[in-house]
């Protein structure tokens, strides 16, 4: 029996589902252990069909013939110091500063972990070393790194960098709803994080109410983690809100008129992909300003066609911030956009509301995600090719 390790970043539900959708393409012999903690944990602990084992700490990688790695920092090391092959799945890769990324400073640590001792050490200095530099250690550790696309190379990206190139991850998706419609709210998992204050949270639910509040029609239904659901009935009262899984949430999006949700990956494709209209809302600590403008590096267009295509409730629309900015920032501008009535939210998504085409000008934009989709299962089979290869002796 092939054993796979799987560990997944805390980041929501998103790094935890694409494992999901990985771990479901493979065959029912394969024996799936998740390593996760947090709001991965709780997501990977309510679907043990997927996963068999859920486990917090681990004593022996080698007892595994191959590791997945989404979006963590923890797997490539672990596999590499181990022998036991890895394929990371990069979701960040617009975040990188190719040409500033120490790559030989990162391979140097890499090379120092021995044990799984030695890896609170490398992730910390890795941290040190460059933003994101310790998800940047999946280049120098992982096996393969696998990138979702459905244009080019990351622009920037040095010709030599190790990437593979997969469809976009849809899993099954349930076939679109006749009408009537609702509109949907989704609000990520990743708003719960070790980073993340209850006082945030406040504050953005908060400045959900300001920006949704005059538009949103009180039959909508609003995902979100457990821990949104007392703010969020405090402030939309009828609103249907709940936890999906993520078989559920299609189906709930699957029937939506329009999709508010901040600009994730997996989101963004499985909204393309089902023809709901997508509008980005903020994220709750910058405005998602990295993966909203990351879809540039996705779409064959240019950035002007890009925002027509997916207007944003972020703060593009209404300011030229690109720096991160703190949870109370984002609330001060928005609550002044939101009162002026020429330049506001209000007139801006009447305005998106109005566009018939909206779904059909994503689609084009994002060349087809439909017919493109699937990469899960090329995923799922370089793993089964790996589990079987000897181990890279360099990881040795």
């Amino acid at each position: 029996m092939t054993r796979l390790l799987v560990l997944a970043g805390a980041w929501g539900w998103g790094p935890i589902t694409t494992a999901e959708m990985v771990c479901r393409a493979l065959p029912k012999t394969v024996e799936v252990t998740a390593l996760a903690s947090g709001i991965a944990e709780e997501y990977a602990r309510s679907n043990r069909d997927c996963f068999g084992r859920v486990v917090s700490s681990l004593s022996d990688v080698r007892a595994f013939d191959a590791v997945l790695s989404v979006v963590e920092p923890v797997g490539p090391l672990v596999g590499r110091a181990a022998g036991v092959p890895v394929i990371a799945v990069d979701n960040l890769f617009w975040h990188w500063d190719w040409q500033r990324m120490p790559l030989s400073k990162l391979a140097a640590l890499a090379d120092s972990v021995r044990s799984l001792e030695d890896v609170e050490q490398a992730v910390t200095s890795a941290a040190a070393l460059a933003p994101y530099g310790e998800y940047a250690l999946m280049y120098a550790a992982a096996t393969e790194v696998h990138w979702q696309r459905v244009a080019a190379r990351p622009a920037g990206a040095p010709p030599w960098l190790k990437g593979t190139w997969v469809a976009p991850y849809l899993g099954r998706l349930p076939d679109r709803s006749p009408p009537p419609h609702r509109p949907v709210v989704s609000l990520s998992g990743g708003l719960i994080n070790p980073y993340t204050t209850a006082h945030q949270l406040d504050i953005y639910v908060a400045l959900l109410a300001e920006i949704l509040g005059p538009v949103l029609p009180g039959d909508c239904v609003i995902a979100a983690p457990a821990q949104l659901h007392e703010r969020l009935r405090a402030r939309f009262h009828t609103a249907d809100i709940d936890t999906f899984s993520r078989e559920e949430f299609l189906r709930v999006l699957a029937s939506a008129s329009i999709l508010y949700a901040p600009a994730g990956l997996s989101t963004t494709f499985e909204a393309c992909a089902l023809g709901v209209p997508l509008v980005t809302l903020p994220d709750v600590h910058d405005g998602n300003h990295d993966n909203y403008f990351g879809l540039a590096g996705i779409a064959p267009v240019g950035r002007a066609e890009l925002q027509h295509a997916f207007p944003a409730a972020t703060l593009a629309n209404f300011g030229a911030h690109h720096e991160p900015i703190t949870t109370d920032e984002i609330f001060e501008h928005y609550s002044a956009a939101v009162r002026d009535e020429g330049q506001g939210f209000v007139p801006w998504a009447r305005s998106v509301l109005a566009r018939p085409a909206l779904a059909r000008d994503q689609m084009r934009v994002l060349g087809g995600v439909a017919a493109r989709g699937h990469g899960e299962r090329e995923t799922a089979a370089a793993l089964l090719r790996l589990a079987v290869s000897p181990a890279p002796s360099s990881a040795k």
